[in-house]
This record gives C-alpha cells, sequence and structure tokens, in this order.
C-alpha cells in the first residue's frame, strides 16, 4: 500500500501537487469564511 502510494506520487508528482495546492486554496478559502 505504502511503496504503491509513493510510486503513484513520483509518476503522477506534478499532478498531485497540483492537487494538493488546490486543496490547501479551497481549505483557507472556507477557513476564511468561518
Amino acid at each position: 500500500m505504502k511503496d504503491s502510494f509513493f510510486g503513484d506520487l513520483h509518476g503522477q508528482g506534478r499532478d498531485a501537487v497540483e492537487f494538493y495546492t488546490e486543496k490547501k486554496v479551497v481549505v483557507e478559502r472556507w477557513m476564511d469564511r468561518v
């Protein structure tokens, strides 16, 4: 499980970073509303 996760992360590093950044922005906006 762990190895396959890191394998996917390595293969899709750029997508993972974009997904993480997008998620972080959404959380920050949600925190501002609350």
